[in-house]
């Protein structure tokens, strides 16, 4: 019945810490009655996890990262992105002595690297004003027609990620970004100075002046192709100039100042509208019912995990007393072929699939009972889900197991950590798991390797 039996203890030993499974009518009297006790902790590892894909192409965008391009990789497939965005006031605006507003553009960030495909290939971007507000929830593939104007652009350029500026974040760090500036309409930059001369409390409420004041940005691949890339922080950069009275030099003056007085931040709503086309060798994959995953917006896995299976297993052992000690499963995965070096997503979420749409819309993290995840283990090729114990103790309290019960979606996610404390007192905890819509990522489950670890105590008494 069991793979391995991997301990066996002769002697007394606390039974409160043991599961109660079976009857025992001499319960009053415990304690005097046993005389020996048989402690066995089993391990089973017979079970076999089965699942395939399906499209998950209406995702909900999470995430301050933008996504701008077209890039077609052969063996897994088209992507094309575009997005939109509101902005929130970043800074107050200087109003005093202030004669002119000179300029506004468009300031996006990239974290060096941080693309996918040709780093000299031009391409061409168009900005457009928002006339409308942005749904919410938003998903990547929510039509934006009649959100703006295609015939009256605010901004344009040609850019290649080798022409971004180079900029250091700090003298202190290492760590680099490069930066690009979109020249803007600066009637918009003065309609935004006036807006905020004219009422400075309504810049400070993000649905003020989202809905009152200023929509936002969408932003268009105009043309070319060959590059994804990966915006960091978008911000809005005003320059202005006043002319002022010095008291030190005893004359009229004059100043030429800028500032970035906007930027996309979690209170808004940002978007990436993605469209993915899948390679044929990666339709023929799924179509043999191949188990894969790919970001962004493209596949997720519905996998049967064996919990019937497990509980049956653990349920026919008659001994006196079981507890549930463990229950880990690890998912390999095969690359897929490419010529991007497009790796499998860095982290995945397995999440009952009744509630996954629940545990995005509500910002939830997971909790080692209904959602777990697990990060990419490049040494071993695989997801390692290694405190699944809940899950099972919870399973077998219930009286019978609906098809829902054990039916879980893969699909994938980015994580972020949030540290708290310092020194010997810091923590890194879960922040956020969202869904994938900022990179292109890929992977076959396979699931016939599946490694399910299932771990538990039982106890023969004898009177």
């Amino acid at each position: 019945m069991h793979s391995s039996i991997i301990s066996r203890l002769a002697g007394a030993m606390a039974l409160p810490a043991l599961l109660l499974l079976g009857a025992c009518d001499q319960t009053s009297n415990i304690g005097q009655s046993v005389i020996d006790e048989n402690i066995d902790i089993v391990i089973d590892s017979a079970f076999t996890v089965s699942g395939s894909s399906v499209r998950n192409d209406k995702v909900q965008s999470r995430t301050l990262t933008q996504l701008l391009g077209d890039i077609d990789i052969s063996g897994y497939g088209t992507v094309n992105s575009y997005f939109v965005s509101q902005f929130m006031p970043a800074a107050n605006i200087e109003t005093d002595d202030v004669v002119s507003i000179d300029s506004l553009k468009l300031i996006m960030r990239v974290p060096t690297g941080d693309f996918i495909g040709d780093s000299i290939a031009p391409m061409g971007l168009t900005v457009y004003e928002l006339e409308r507000d942005l749904p919410y929830p938003i998903y990547t593939d929510t039509p934006t027609d009649g959100f703006y104007n295609p015939a009256k652009p605010i901004g344009s350029s040609i850019y290649t990620m080798a022409n971004f500026r180079l900029d250091s974040i700090s003298k202190t760090e290492s760590t680099t970004y490069r930066e690009f500036a979109v020249p803007l309409d600066v009637e918009l930059g003065r309609r935004l100075f006036e807006a905020y001369k004219s009422n400075p409390a309504s810049f400070s409420d993000p649905e003020t002046f989202t809905t009152d004041i200023f929509k936002g940005l969408a932003v268009q691949n105009s043309f070319g192709s060959g590059r994804l890339t990966r915006i960091g922080q978008s911000m809005l950069r005003m320059s202005y100039t006043r002319r002022f009275y010095s008291e030190e030099l005893q004359r009229d003056s004059i100043q030429h100042l800028s500032g970035n007085y906007f930027g996309v931040t979690p209170e808004v709503v940002t978007n990436n509208l993605l469209t993915y086309t899948p390679a044929n060798e990666i339709t023929a994959m799924v179509n043999n019912g191949d188990a894969i995953v790919a970001a962004p917006a493209a596949y997720e896995v519905k996998m049967r995990f064996p919990a019937p299976e497990i509980l049956a297993s653990y349920r026919s052992d008659k001994a006196d007393l079981q507890l549930i000690n463990s229950l880990t499963m690890s998912l390999p995965v095969a690359l897929i072929d490419n010529n991007a070096d497009i790796q499998p997503p860095t982290y995945i979420l397995m999440v009952l699939s009744k509630e996954k749409d629940s545990f995005f819309a509500d910002n939830s993290l997971p909790d080692n009972i209904h959602s777990f995840y697990a990060a990419y283990n490049s040494s071993t090729q695989s997801y390692d889900f290694t405190d699944l114990r809940a899950y099972i103790t919870e399973l077998a309290a219930k009286e019978s197991l609906e098809e829902a019960d054990y039916t879980f979606t893969l699909t994938p996610v980015t994580v972020t950590m949030t540290t708290s404390g310092s020194g010997y007192y810091q923590t890194t905890v879960v922040g956020s798991v969202t869904p994938e819509v900022s990179t292109a990522a890929a992977a076959k489950f396979l699931l016939d390797k599946a490694k399910i670890i299932f771990a538990y105590s039982r106890q023969s008494l004898n009177y």
